[in-house]
């Protein structure tokens, strides 16, 4: 006998000038299904003249065996402050995200001298040939310093060049600098966050010990652009706290050996092609607290979520 999903996701996201978090406060209930909640943005929309919330989350069959990915406008009812919306304030509920996402990749020497190199190209591009058509995928290389390998592009053959064509170099690529190629990343490869889904994917087999930027700024960068961000990690000198907190809206998994890698990118990739955006035009027009409640109706259990938001000031 079928049960009913009741997915109640209470979302009041926060932001101002001062604090940078999107939204705070959040806590979550299962019954029967597995909900992750990545990310929730609202901002001034000049078409609608009003505010626009969007949330991702993903919900998933109790065993995390597959995605419920059936979801339509009809399975969702939306409370603001406490009264019903009208489905036309839903403007649409999608999985297949136009995504932009970087692969931020660790080519230090501990690679090579590992034997692991190949591994992570094997395991990089099975993320792309598993990626979803309407995503596009950057790629960055980083070791003692940074670098753009490749810029967005839909094309798995120029991804895939560009990874073989990736080298190490002994005596250049030494150290780590992890937190300061998290910050170019966002902040000068991602752009246009109020109209894009953005998602990082980080890999590396060790500690930063090179960045001028510290673990904070790195979370914030990550944090005020709403950048969903999963981390993988090789290895037993990896900084296994840093990486869980960088892993905003996505999460951390850790490999023992480099034939793991390709399991857990593809696990990554499936997670965001089961991504839902719901975009919600709300009836206010200011940046004070506003509380949603959003309820979406399915066949296998209930699960919720609750936190604050308001809209974003500039």
């Amino acid at each position: 006998m079928k049960k009913i999903l009741l997915l109640i996701l209470s979302v009041f996201a926060f932001f101002s000038c001062s604090e940078f978090d999107y939204y705070k406060d959040y806590t979550e209930w299962e019954q029967g299904v597995s909900l992750d909640f990545h990310s929730c943005k609202a901002n001034y929309n000049s078409a609608y003249d009003s505010t626009v919330v969007n949330m991702y989350f993903s919900v998933w069959q109790d065993d995390d065996s597959a995605s419920i990915d059936d979801l339509t406008l009809e399975n969702v009812t939306v409370l603001e402050d406490g009264n019903a919306s009208d489905t036309e304030s839903m403007s649409s509920i999608e999985n297949s995200i136009n995504f932009n996402i970087i692969l931020l990749l660790d080519f230090s020497y501990s690679m090579v001298s590992s034997d692991s190199i190949d591994s992570l190209k094997e395991a990089a591009k099975t993320f792309i040939a598993q990626k979803s058509d309407n995503a596009k995928i950057a790629i960055v290389k980083f070791a003692t310093s940074y670098s753009l390998e490749q810029d967005f592009t839909d094309d798995a053959d120029t991804l895939n060049t560009i990874i073989d064509n990736i080298e190490s170099d002994e005596q250049k690529d030494r150290f780590t600098a992890l937190y300061d190629a998290i910050d170019y990343s966002v902040v000068s490869v991602f752009d246009n966050y109020d109209t894009t889904s953005n998602a990082l994917i980080i890999f590396s087999d060790g500690a930063d010990n090179r960045s001028d930027c510290s673990l904070d700024d790195a979370y914030e960068a990550l944090k005020t652009t709403d950048v969903i961000c999963y981390s993988i990690g090789l290895g037993s000198s990896i900084d296994t706290d840093a990486l869980e907190e960088l892993s905003i809206g996505g999460g951390l998994s850790t490999a023992t050996t480099s034939e793991e890698l390709s399991s857990l990118f593809s696990e990554i990739s499936i997670k965001i092609g089961s991504i839902y955006k719901l975009e919600y035009i709300s009836p206010t027009n200011n940046s004070k607290y506003h509380e949603l409640e959003v309820t979406i109706e399915s066949s296998y259990g209930n699960c919720g979520y609750s936190l604050e938001y308001r809209r974003k000031t500039d």
